[in-house]
């Protein structure tokens, strides 16, 4: 894929999810992290999605 298709895909990816923009490594890194330090939080499936099932 071209540099400049793939520019575009995720232009369009971004429009069309409620974050507005594509997901980064941070941001799984952030829910990985939560997940292995929040103690109430077991057994618990987290989607991080930027909202994308919402759409």
């Amino acid at each position: 894929m071209s540099k400049t298709s793939r520019e575009q895909l995720y232009r369009d990816t971004a429009e069309a999810i409620p974050a507005g923009r594509v997901g980064e490594a941070d941001d799984i890194a952030h829910a990985y992290l939560f997940c292995l330090t929040e103690p109430f939080a077991t057994g618990s499936i987290l989607t991080v999605d930027g909202g994308t099932a919402l759409a």
